[in-house]
C-alpha cells in the first residue's frame, strides 16, 4: 500500500534540475570554446615569445588580423577557460579530490596572471601602431623583466602549466575521460615548459599546445554533459 506522504510517481524525484544542466552545458562549451579563440589568435598574433621588444613590435606589425580583434579573441578565450577548469575539477574530485583541488586552485592563480600579459600585448600593439623607437623598444624590454612581470611569469608557470597539469593527471586516476586524453593535457603542458625559456616562435608552439590540451578537453566536455551522477544522487521519497 502505498503512504499518503509519498507522491505516486517516484520517477519524477529523479529528474536533474534545469539549473545543473544549464551549470554542465556552460561548463562543456568552456572546455573547449576557448581552444579554438586562443589558436587562432596566437596564429595571427605571430611570436609574442621574442627575446627583445625590438621583434616583438615588428611582430605586431605584421599581423595578419587587426590588434583589437586579435585581443579580443585571445581575451575571451582567457576569461572561459576558468570555468571550463571548474568543471574540469567537478568531474576528478569524486576519485581524485587532492590532484583535483591543487590542481584547480594553482590553474586559477595562473589564469589571473594573465591579465598582466593581455596589458603587455595591449602595449605592445599600441606601440606597433605608433612606430618602433629606440624608446619604446627599451620600455618593452624594461617592462617584460621587471620585478612584477617577473613574478607574474613565475606565478604563470606554476599556475597555468602546473595546475592543468595536475588535472590531466586527476581526470586519467579517475577515469572521467580516457587515458590518451588526459596524456594529451599533459603533454600540451610540458611543451609550454621548454618553449618558452628557449624563446621558440610562439606563433607554432602555442597553437600545438592548446591544439593538445581541445584534444584532451573533447573528451571531458562530453563527460560533463552526462547526467548519470546527478540522476543518481537525486533526492528520492522512500
Amino acid at each position: 500500500m502505498q503512504s499518503a506522504g509519498n507522491p505516486p510517481h517516484l520517477g519524477s524525484d529523479l529528474r536533474v534540475p534545469v539549473f545543473l544542466k544549464v551549470q554542465r552545458i556552460f561548463f562543456a562549451i568552456c572546455m573547449v570554446l576557448p581552444f579554438p579563440l586562443l589558436i587562432v589568435g596566437f596564429v595571427t598574433a605571430g611570436n609574442l615569445n621574442p627575446a627583445n621588444g625590438n621583434i616583438a613590435i615588428a611582430n605586431v606589425a605584421s599581423m595578419s588580423l587587426p590588434p583589437f580583434l586579435d585581443l579580443a579573441l585571445v581575451t575571451i578565450g582567457l576569461f572561459l577557460l576558468p570555468f571550463g577548469f571548474l568543471g574540469m575539477v567537478s568531474l576528478a574530485m569524486s576519485r581524485s579530490p587532492w590532484l583535483a583541488s591543487i590542481g584547480g586552485v594553482l590553474s586559477l592563480i595562473g589564469m589571473m596572471t594573465t591579465i598582466a600579459f593581455a596589458a603587455q600585448s595591449d602595449m605592445t600593439y599600441d606601440m606597433a601602431q605608433l612606430g618602433s623607437s629606440p624608446q619604446f623598444i627599451a620600455l618593452w624590454n624594461r617592462f617584460n623583466s621587471d620585478t612584477f612581470m617577473t613574478a607574474c611569469l613565475i606565478l604563470f608557470i606554476i599556475g597555468f602549466v602546473g595546475g592543468p597539469l595536475l588535472l590531466g593527471i586527476a581526470l586519467g586516476r579517475a577515469r572521467a575521460i580516457p587515458l590518451w586524453a588526459a596524456a594529451a593535457i599533459v603533454l600540451s603542458r610540458l611543451l609550454p615548459i621548454i618553449a618558452f625559456p628557449a624563446h621558440l616562435n610562439s606563433s607554432i608552439t602555442d597553437p600545438v599546445s592548446y591544439g593538445l590540451f581541445l584534444l584532451g578537453s573533447i573528451p571531458a566536455a562530453f563527460a560533463m554533459l552526462k547526467l548519470r551522477k546527478e540522476e543518481e544522487s537525486a533526492p528520492k521519497n522512500r
